[in-house]
């Protein structure tokens, strides 16, 4: 295992028809978790096994096995650590729904992982208006994007909105990378006090995302199987007590209705914002780890 050129470590995997084994002295958990990411997406197994498995694996251990969907779920190394608050007191939203505290916004990357299938870097960091204004503005005025979010405009009205949106503490938006180049813009938002909240029985930290892929060299399938079930990857792992996360896009857009069914977004029914009649998709927790494959 090398990084920059430099031996970090060694590890063996042991492949048989049924099972694959890892052999491997690591000490650091974050080059021992990579060496885990490497069998399983190496091979096509559900389960891991080792002769002696480190102490900060225990806890996370199924009849003495490491399962795929508990290895997604458990492994640090992909996202920033969760921001976990401790308080109690509880808030209401403008739109009546009571909510919990929210932790600080995550700053800089929130997220990175190899796809293998791909042989790519999928990644999601926080915009920075300075450095994203221009490709923001530009993908908002295209014509293919604009009748869809409604945010034609100027480079003031685009930086007033997302300034706006830094000041707006239910959601904040990431700019999504493959290999360092921008293909998309992600608003992520909690359900509980976002429009949407009154419309079906949202939980304390349900988590909805709204998406724009304005880099047409990463529109399709391909592209999109990696960057839509990393974003929901993502929101899993940022709170632990997501127990599902949704989405509102038009009912008439049904290509998107369909397609976000292969990473988990189920349609439960429709419903009429005062803008447009939208259709509820929603993925559970339970369902995206034991069924999404990626």
């Amino acid at each position: 295992m090398y990084e920059l050129g430099t031996l970090q470590g060694e590890f063996d995997l042991i492949l048989s028809q049924d099972e694959i084994y890892i052999d491997t002295e690591l000490a650091d958990p974050m080059l021992w978790w990579s060496a885990v990411e490497h069998a399983f997406y190496t091979s096509d197994k559900a389960e891991i096994h080792c002769g002696h498995w480190p102490e900060f694996v225990f806890p996370h251990l199924t009849d003495g096995k490491l399962l795929h969907k508990t290895f997604l779920q458990v492994a640090p190394i992909w996202h920033q650590a969760a921001q976990i608050t401790e308080s109690k007191q509880r808030y209401t939203a403008a739109n009546g729904i009571s909510h919990p505290a929210r932790p600080a916004k995550p700053l800089g990357p929130v997220f990175q992982r190899y796809c293998y299938h791909l042989k790519r870097i999928v990644s999601f960091r926080m915009i920075e208006i300075n450095r994203d204004l221009d490709i923001f503005h530009r993908w908002h005025n295209h014509p293919l994007t604009s009748p869809i979010w409604e945010l034609e405009g100027s480079l003031e009205m685009h930086s007033q909105y997302l300034q706006k949106l830094e000041q707006d503490p239910h959601q904040f938006a990431v700019i999504g990378e493959f290999d360092g180049v921008a293909f998309g813009y992600f608003e992520v938002y909690w359900a509980a006090e976002d429009r949407l909240g009154p419309y079906y029985a949202c939980q304390d930290y349900d988590r909805g995302v709204h998406i724009l892929v304005g880099n047409f060299d990463y529109r399709g399938g391909t592209f999109f199987d990696a960057w839509g079930k990393s974003i929901l990857h993502y929101c899993f792992l940022a709170e632990p007590k997501t127990m599902s996360t949704v989405g509102e896009p038009n009912a008439k857009n049904h290509r998107v209705v369909k397609i976000t069914e292969r990473i988990g977004m189920k349609k439960q029914f429709e419903f009429d914002f005062p803008h447009k009649r939208a259709a509820l998709l929603q993925c559970q927790r339970q369902d995206f780890f034991e069924n999404v494959i990626f």
